[in-house]
């Protein structure tokens, strides 16, 4: 049964051992008195920071039933909470949220609270699919870091990742699937193309729910080897791919992938860079077996000026599955890659 909650109770709490922030001008309007804040408690809930308009907003980005959350914020050094009580206790989502202050030296400076609720069912899964291109953003720097940072932010089930490294020379002799998942606490999966700067290259990815069994298996690719990573969940399969450059060896691969994929009875979730855009007549043949999750409107390339729709997520409906959709969107990320990364919340 579908359930929706849209009571919230809460209890902040304070950590004031924090060196960060500028205190040497208490009258900048600039300051970040508060340098941080975290919900503690609750895994699908963010708590985001304002400090140009002293404003703290809760994003509920996932099914509202949690209770007794913990809010913890970062002061900045020397900086301290007026009044706690204030901000202690438990109150309803849909009341008045109270303001706090904190004092600098002689200053005292209010922030208000607010909350933004973002309906979702609760029995559906955030799936997000984003090519990170190594780690390597618009400026040149790789920082698996600002990727980690995005998937933390927008938690979601299942992530599909392409152009990932393992150990190569070119990125720093860094594991990038397994420091991805330190980062952001999940389970992850590497499935590698091809050798590139003396390790290996290919997709991965990263999971909340430990899977049950994982395969990989390659796809026609005339510039370069491309694969197919397929991971079993008890009701459910993901998939992640890449697909070529080339047009010839992404029509090829339609039949290889759900060929692949046809003895499955469970819901099958398939995400990727496919490299074509959506008039293009292989992403008009993958819609005779797939169903469009995410929205082919919204670009995902170049992330500092989207022009092109490359990256998709789909349900499959050959088997007979059903997916409802509840949210999708492209997050405007425009430094950490050169791909937008696209999530979606979907029931099936």
């Amino acid at each position: 049964m579908t359930r929706f909650y849209n009571l919230i109770t809460v209890t902040f709490l304070l950590i004031t051992s924090c060196s960060k922030g500028n205190t040497n001008h208490p009258d900048d309007i600039a300051i970040d008195y508060i340098v941080s804040a975290r919900v503690a408690n609750k895994q699908n809930a963010i708590a985001q920071i304002d400090n140009k308009s002293r404003k703290i907003k809760i994003r509920m980005s996932e099914c509202l039933d949690w209770k007794n959350v913990q809010i913890e914020f970062s002061l900045a050094k020397g900086v301290t909470m007026s009044d706690p009580e204030a901000v202690m206790g438990e109150f309803n989502l849909n009341d008045s949220l109270p303001a706090f202050t904190v004092k600098y030296q002689n200053n005292e400076v209010s922030y208000t609270l607010e909350a933004e609720k973002v309906w979702q069912r609760c029995d559906s899964k955030r799936i997000m699919s984003y090519n990170i291109f190594i780690g390597k953003g618009m400026d040149e720097v790789i920082d698996l870091s600002r990727s980690a940072r995005i998937i933390k932010e927008y938690k979601p089930d299942l992530v599909a990742l392409q152009e990932v490294d393992s150990i190569a020379e070119r990125s720093g002799w860094v594991d990038q699937p397994k420091e991805l998942g330190r980062l952001t606490g999940m389970n992850y999966i590497f499935a590698p193309a091809t050798p590139r700067s003396k390790g290996k290259y290919g997709i991965a990815v990263l999971t909340k729910e430990k899977p049950l069994a994982y395969h990989y298996m390659p796809l026609p690719g005339q510039e370069e080897p491309r694969t197919l990573l397929i991971v079993e969940f008890q009701d459910y399969i993901f998939c992640n791919v890449h697909l070529s450059l080339n047009i010839d060896s992404r029509r090829q691969s339609i039949p290889i992938i759900n060929e692949a994929l046809k003895l499955y009875t469970k819901p099958i979730i398939l995400a990727g860079d496919f490299n074509s855009l959506p008039v293009n007549d292989d992403i008009i043949k993958i819609q005779e077996t797939w169903q469009y999750l995410s929205d082919p409107s919204l670009k995902t390339m170049p992330s500092n000026d989207p022009i092109w729709t490359l990256d998709y997520i789909w349900g499959y409906k050959a088997n007979g599955h059903a997916y409802k959709v509840s949210n999708t969107k492209v997050i405007e990320e425009k430094t950490a890659s050169d791909h937008l990364p696209v999530y979606v919340d979907v029931e099936f």
